[in-house]
Parts: C-alpha cells; sequence; structure tokens
C-alpha cells in the first residue's frame, strides 16, 4: 500500500505526501470534460472559487484565490500569492510554496527547532534533495513571503510551550 504515490510525508504533514491530494470537478457546459489540469490550489482557495462559480462577490481580506478561471478554461494559470500551510500540530511545521519552489520547517514548537529547507518541487516532487543550502537565495526569498504573510494576518508561528509553572513569553 503506497498512499503517497512516492511523495514524502503523510497525513499531518507539510511535505507534499500530506498535503498534495488529487481533484476532480465536474460541471456539464463549464468544466471541460476529461480536462487535466496542474494549477496548484489548497484549501484556502475553495471559499473564493465556490463564491466565482456561484457569481458572488468574493470577500475582501481572504487568503486563497479562485480556480474557477483554471477549471473552467482547462489551462494552468500562475498564482498571484504563494500558498502557505502553518500546522502548529505534529510539534509544529510551516510550508511555503511559491511556483516550483517549497520552503519547509518543522520541530517549531520544540526547543530545538527544524533546519529551513528548500525544494525545487519540478525537478524533485519527492522532495528528497534540500537545496537550502545551495539555494540561499530561494530561501530568502520565501522567507520573505512567510514573513509577510504572518505580519499581513497577525500571525505567528508555532513556538515551545513553557514547563508549567514558567510564564509564557
Amino acid at each position: 500500500f503506497n498512499s503517497t504515490a512516492g511523495l514524502r510525508g503523510f497525513k499531518g504533514s507539510v511535505y507534499e505526501g500530506g498535503i498534495r491530494v488529487p481533484m476532480i470537478a465536474r460541471l456539464p457546459g463549464r468544466i471541460p470534460a476529461g480536462a487535466v489540469n496542474a494549477t496548484p490550489g489548497y484549501f484556502a482557495d475553495w471559499f473564493p472559487t465556490l463564491c466565482e462559480a456561484a457569481g458572488l462577490p468574493r470577500p475582501p481580506g481572504l487568503d486563497g484565490e479562485s480556480l474557477w478561471p483554471a477549471l473552467t478554461s482547462g489551462k494552468t494559470t500562475a498564482r498571484a500569492r504563494p500558498m502557505i500551510w502553518v500546522f502548529p500540530e505534529y510539534r509544529g511545521q510551516v510550508a511555503v510554496q511559491w511556483g516550483d519552489w517549497k520552503l519547509v520547517r518543522q520541530e517549531l514548537a520544540t526547543r530545538k527547532p527544524g533546519p529551513w529547507q528548500v525544494y525545487d518541487l519540478a525537478t524533485d516532487p519527492g522532495e528528497q534533495k534540500d537545496l537550502a543550502a545551495a539555494r540561499p537565495d530561494e530561501t530568502a526569498a520565501l522567507r520573505k513571503k512567510l514573513d509577510a504573510w504572518l505580519t499581513g494576518v497577525g500571525a505567528q508561528l508555532p513556538t515551545p510551550k513553557a514547563p508549567a509553572g514558567v510564564p509564557q513569553q
């Protein structure tokens, strides 16, 4: 049984094996039958997509983007913003995907957070070759996008919990 088809990680992970899932859409007359589309999307995209499909205005301040143009045209479309996952569970994890590049950091809620990792998903969809040291430019660019998003939404990354009796800082 190989439920992740060679992708790294499983449910609860910010690696591709934990977050990449296929999607099927059908709407005769609007979505081309048999079309295959590689436009990346994630959970935050569904509300704006359904708003556009229903002809409703998109509420301001949403993180996601509408996938409706990709679904109805049958063509892969570029994203205007990165996809960002922040999981406080599973010892704290974060991932940022922008184009083919992906930044990952795990163990954020521990006393020794893991290193920043960078992957080129176009050449390494299984996330086996960490390019953070070889591509500090991509590491810095993706961290900058993450920092801008965190500031924009007033969020912070998971941190270790203080031991009982010690105040959080």
